[in-house]
């Protein structure tokens, strides 16, 4: 259907008819948190075009945002000191100047919450609007650092380098915003080394947390299209399609490979050694988000331990093509030999 221009038309969530109560709570038993977690949307489309990334196959290149009058009227509604607002826009600072008038407002308005968002590197180019967003209460920025592999970057077409991410941080952390970084495994470019300067570089950066996935073959985009055409997914349990399972064949590593690295580069970057410093630095939120973060790890391997046996008996021999229906059949068929 046609892409919703006035976004304003798109009514409040009825939160009323909802038990709020029960569900998006930031935080367990077993960490500091006791915050309930907010999602708001305030605009849709993204100007960039990342290979990876299905949200312009969604939503289009045209970036459509919400008025600051409208937001800032749903925003009303949740001010509390124990809400977390969480802008789950793809790239909320994809225009600057209706970032800066938004968190103008947020200002003005002296909101009780936190917030956090998604942003690029470029955040960097911009200290005012780092400034501002700050002030307006935002506690945390999640950022797609993906790779420190130039050539990964260059492939991902992601229009930023090192040295970008490097900027990014180094104003972030001045502002005193923790920073989540969110890099990817897998691409053609990607090798063993190269995974292993981008864990080595996520761990010396001094970001608060880390993500590391697997890139994922999503519909729309132009990994997807490639990948297809390549002949190279090899899982189609859409349940899978969440940037924690290998579901194609990579070029320079085994798809067991890619798996257990992306699992090692939690387990690493979460370690004990990493919860030590955190204790030692008195930096107490990023220690919670350790102590979770391992828990999950070791919970999300015992409730994939069948997909993780099946993934390594899929390092296929020499001129032997890996055929697969994930928990219907597995096959290794001979490859035809090329002329």
């Amino acid at each position: 259907r046609k892409p919703i221009e006035n976004l304003d038309e798109i009514p409040f969530p009825a939160w009323d008819l909802f038990p709020i109560s029960n569900y998006w709570k930031l935080g367990y038993s077993h960490t500091p948190f006791k915050k309930t977690f907010l999602p708001i949307l305030t605009s849709r489309g993204c100007p960039f075009n990342c290979s990876f990334c299905s949200v312009t196959g969604m939503f289009g290149k045209k970036y459509r945002f919400r008025s600051t009058e409208n937001i800032i009227e749903e925003l009303r509604n949740y001010n509390h000191n124990k809400n977390v607002i969480f802008f789950y826009d793809d790239n909320f600072t994809a225009n600057r100047e209706r970032a800066k008038e938004l968190c103008k407002a947020m200002i003005k308005e002296n909101f009780k919450f936190k917030w956090s968002t998604q942003v690029r590197v470029d955040i960097a180019k911009d200290e005012e609007l780092v400034r501002l967003m700050k002030k307006s209460g935002c506690h945390t920025l999640y950022i797609g650092f993906e790779s420190v592999n130039p050539e990964s970057l260059k492939e991902m077409q992601k229009s930023q380098s090192v040295e970008d991410i490097k900027s990014a941080i180094k104003i972030l952390k001045k502002y005193k915003i923790h920073i989540h970084g969110m890099f990817v495994y897998g691409f053609d470019t990607d090798t063993e080394g190269s995974i292993r300067e981008t864990l080595k570089f996520a761990k010396s950066s001094g970001i608060s947390s880390a993500q590391f996935l697997i890139l994922t073959p999503l519909p729309g985009s132009a990994t997807y299209n490639a990948l297809k055409n390549q002949g190279r997914i090899k899982f189609k349990e859409w349940s899978l399609y969440d940037a924690h399972h290998v579901v194609f064949e990579p070029v320079n590593l085994t798809m067991a490979q890619l798996q257990h690295a992306q699992i090692e580069s939690h387990q690493k970057f979460y370690s004990f050694t990493q919860i030590v410093k955190h204790i030692l630095a008195f930096r107490w939120l990023d220690l919670g988000i350790a102590y979770y973060a391992r828990n999950l790890n070791r919970v999300w391997k015992k409730r994939n331990r069948i997909f993780l046996k099946i993934v390594d008996l899929l390092t296929p021999k020499k001129g032997v093509r890996i055929s697969i229906d994930y928990r219907t059949d597995v096959n290794l068929e001979p490859q035809k030999r090329v002329a």
